[in-house]
């Protein structure tokens, strides 16, 4: 029987990219210390790239199992894709803010 285990982190909206990858590093340091000393099998390499993210970046829903205490089920969800829209945007004539 295995185990796999996934970091959901999050940062405040002011981190950086610059520091959001310090963060990550940093995880992986400790995931790759814990390789050396036996307790995890392996660790993946680090990677933007859209087609590793794709099939790795994912989040779960995790809701209580009614009736039973302590006890929850979940489904992986992908994440949803992110759009940035302008601040304004033109129809019929008309600027909406």
């Amino acid at each position: 029987m295995g185990l796999t285990v996934h970091f959901k982190l999050a940062a405040p909206a002011d981190c950086s990219a610059a520091q959001a990858k310090r963060l990550v590093e940093s995880m992986r340091r400790v995931a790759l210390r814990f390789q050396r000393e036996g307790l995890v099998d392996r660790v993946l390499p680090m990677s933007s790239e859209a087609t590793t993210l794709r099939r790795f970046a994912r989040d779960w829903l995790i809701l209580p199992v009614p009736g039973e205490e302590n006890t929850s089920t979940g489904v992986e969800v992908r994440p949803a894709v992110l759009l940035r829209h302008p601040r304004r945007s033109h129809f019929e004539d008309q600027t909406l803010a």
